[in-house]
């Protein structure tokens, strides 16, 4: 990984980047010196009472005080400080229920918000497979393909990036916080090898968006969610803050 320490500082500029363990296609135009900053709201589950700065709340003795509830707060975070990391957002599954569930919440949810935060100098990521390898979940729709394509977005393969590597590279182009979006809520994004909880551990801020985001329901879920919105839940306590989708968007959109 020799090559990786050399390249740190350039690989947010190259068009085309190939190491090995690493495939990345794509580059990063950097950010300027005056970066775009946005306060969203945002909101987390915790049994425990919390205070402002999301902190524990202590009683006297140094123990936890329990306090169950969803706890809002307001982050501020600024693009060049963030990335999109957009997980699986295939159309070409061996399942043409799984396409049509996921081909919706795509092109109606993350779609635009690729674009906009994109065209704010937010950096994009696209987790997804390797077509050279693998002959089915590789292909995205031809409009994320364009939104991506026009802002030089990061394809990275699973596979070829562990964990520590993909989360240097990242802190080497100053990013600190990840907002998750794709497929599947209750699996990939939790736990492949660049997911939330492996992120998590790499010191990163992580966000998530529920709305630009589904789970792999169970036959008798697909319609009420539920999978997902336990999901949700989960990620929510201990892994990472929710972001509404309409609160995201509207911040985006106001930021200078």
């Amino acid at each position: 990984m020799l090559l990786l320490r050399v390249f740190r500082r350039r690989w947010c500029r190259l068009s085309v980047v190939v190491i090995t363990g690493f495939l990345v296609a794509g580059h990063f135009v950097a950010a300027s010196s005056e970066s775009t900053c946005f306060d969203v709201a945002t909101r987390t589950r915790s049994y425990f009472a919390l205070d402002g700065k999301g902190d524990t709340v202590l009683d006297g003795k140094g123990f936890p005080i329990p306090g169950e509830k969803e706890y809002t707060f307001v982050d501020r975070l600024c693009a060049r400080e963030t990335a999109v990391i957009i997980m699986d957002p295939w159309q070409d599954m061996p399942s043409d229920f799984l396409n049509t569930h996921y081909k919706r919440i795509l092109n109606d949810k993350i779609v635009p918000l690729a674009e906009l935060a994109a065209a704010k100098g937010v950096k994009m990521v696209m987790l997804t497979n390797d077509p050279r390898f693998v002959s089915y979940s590789t292909k995205t729709s031809p409009e994320l393909e364009a939104v991506l394509g026009r802002y030089h977005a990061e394809r990275v393969y699973h596979g070829h990036v562990q964990r520590e590597n993909f989360a240097q590279h990242l802190k080497s182009c100053g990013i600190k916080n990840l907002i998750y979006v794709g497929f599947a809520s209750n699996i990939c994004i939790l736990d492949r090898e660049l997911g939330m909880v492996p992120m998590l551990h790499q010191g990163f801020r992580l966000f998530f968006v529920p709305e630009a985001s589904a789970a792999c329901e169970f036959g008798d879920t697909w319609q009420t969610q539920e999978i997902h919105k336990y999901a949700t839940v989960i990620i929510s306590q201990s892994i990472a803050r929710l972001i509404a989708y309409d609160a995201l968007l509207a911040a985006l959109k106001n930021a200078p």
